[in-house]
């Protein structure tokens, strides 16, 4: 079994690593697929080898609170090996977000018997939050991704910290991230914590970043950093602050070997307006995350960036006064070598 690395696809620029196992020596990158469909293959093989990745989690979105934000999106998981070539291509498609609730799981990718799951949606973020499970972000399936936990802020003077991120996972060599946990305080500056941190062996798929609320004068409340992964990164945690003088920075989307998350925004109050930012997209592994946004304004919301093409997690939304969906994540890929 010799070593290889995957063609490049999209960008001439992009450097593909290997497999953690390599691919078998003497065969090629044939059909890359980006959405369900059927192959047409050249020749008659008898066996074709496939990597697969599933559908990237979407980020959380948040309720009509101040200054609210959600948790990232897990990234896909992989999958790769020998298969009959059958004919019809299964590619998961990203998780799509919901107002004032977690993100939606990607979608599984299935070729024969293959399959990879899709990635864990981010937790919504709510202001007065309690940390029951509807802010906790979901977790990673047989090595996708977990999702972020969105973010709230006690009642109480103290500070508080929020839902925890969707556990890790793994399957064979295989490593989703562990998503990010939430942060919120009413009395000083603060981070969410970043996705992937201390799952087992070399992350294959990013989980994705803590939401943050900040609800404190002259502060700064930060959103989680997506996780890295091999394959694709999970999205940014998203950032709202309540205070006219606070400070709402949202969380850069996860890498992956071959791109770039999205980057987040660091945001500042202005005049009798309050901030919010969302987090950027995690990259998948054919494309780039998109860029976070933001907004100064007391009432809207900033959808968080779309995760790339090749299962990167969806941003972290955030907003005030009106509810708000993460971003979408990234579509899963099947690619065909014989």
């Amino acid at each position: 079994m010799g070593i290889s690395v995957f063609p490049v696809a999209t960008a001439a620029s992009a450097v593909t690593p290997p497999l953690p196992t390599g691919i078998p020596s003497g065969i090629t990158l044939k059909h890359t697929f980006t959405s369900s469909g059927t192959v047409t293959y050249t020749g008659s093989p008898s066996a074709v080898y496939v990597v697969l990745i599933g559908g990237g989690g979407a980020g959380g979105g948040h309720n009509t609170d101040v200054g609210v934000a959600g948790g990232g999106g897990g990234a896909g998981a992989v999958v790769h090996g020998w298969s009959s070539p059958v004919t019809s291509v299964t590619v998961g498609a990203g998780g799509t977000g919901r107002a004032s609730n977690s993100g939606n799981y990607g979608g599984a990718t299935r070729f024969g018997l293959l399959a990879a799951a899709g990635g864990a949606g981010g937790g919504y973020g709510k202001n007065q939050g309690t940390g029951t499970a509807d802010g906790v972000g979901s977790p990673g399936l047989v090595g996708s991704g977990g999702g972020g936990g969105g973010c709230g802020v006690a009642t109480s003077t103290s500070p508080f910290l929020t839902s925890v991120g969707g556990a890790a996972s793994s399957v064979l060599y295989f490593s989703g991230g562990e998503g990010g946990r939430g942060y919120g305080s009413t009395t000083s500056n603060g981070s969410a914590t970043d996705g992937g941190g201390t799952s087992v062996g070399a992350i294959t798929s990013g989980g994705g970043g803590g939401g943050a609320i900040i609800a404190t004068s002259s502060a700064t409340g930060t959103g989680g950093a997506g996780g890295y992964g091999i394959f694709a990164g999970g999205g940014g945690g998203g950032a709202g602050g309540t205070q006219v003088s606070s400070q709402a920075n949202s969380g850069a989307g996860g890498s992956s070997s071959t791109y770039s998350g999205g980057t987040g925004v660091n945001q500042s109050g202005g005049g009798s307006n309050y901030p919010k930012s969302s987090g950027g997209g995690g990259a998948g592994y054919l494309a780039a995350g998109s860029n976070g946004t933001s907004q100064v304004s007391n009432t809207g919301t900033v959808t968080g960036g779309a995760g790339g093409s090749g299962g990167g997690g969806g941003g972290g939304s955030a907003g005030s006064q009106t509810s708000g969906t993460g971003g979408a994540g990234g579509a899963g890929c099947v690619l065909i070598y014989y």
